[in-house]
């Protein structure tokens, strides 16, 4: 599971905790001396209303990537790409530098496609060079639903 999935994870088992909780303390459920049960009705109810969507929302997020994922791990075509571009993007993320890899491969029936992808991995991105070859997955039916399942790159011939 990736970081961004899992902190999504995370924060949304977070608010949907700290949703119910807020909204048992309101309807004076919880036991007594709970900490939710010293906030006034009115928070309670503030904090469940929040808490409950932007949780289910964030749980509901990590489960359809994680779904696509899985389903393309396990019914995905397995194709070979080569890389076509590499640059480094003009931002970075947490002073992080990023990189967009433009990557080209044929599907299992023969239809030329090209895929783009950031990566945050200066390791990744400073080794693969255009026409390393690069393990994808697609989508049978829709090749533009696409993952990279091996990084390693591989020299055109190697």
């Amino acid at each position: 599971m990736s970081g961004n999935r899992l902190l999504a994870l995370v924060v949304g088992v977070i608010f949907l905790g700290g949703g119910l909780s807020a909204l048992l303390g309101a309807l004076d459920l919880l036991p007594a001396g709970a900490v939710a049960e010293q906030r006034p009705k009115g928070l309670q109810y503030a904090m469940a209303a929040i808490g409950i969507p932007v949780g289910a929302i964030l749980l509901a997020f990590v489960a359809r990537a994680q779904s696509r994922l899985n389903r393309l791990a396990t019914r995905g075509v397995a194709v070979e790409a080569t890389v076509v571009q590499i640059a480094k993007l003009p931002y970075a993320v947490n002073r992080q530098p990023r990189w967009q890899l433009a990557y080209a491969f044929a599907d299992g029936k023969g239809g030329a496609h090209t895929a783009t992808t950031t990566l945050a991995d200066r390791a990744v991105a400073e080794a693969l060079k255009p026409g390393h070859r690069l393990a994808v997955r697609h989508a049978p039916d829709d090749p533009a639903d696409n993952i990279i399942t091996d990084f390693k790159p591989r020299p055109r011939g190697a």
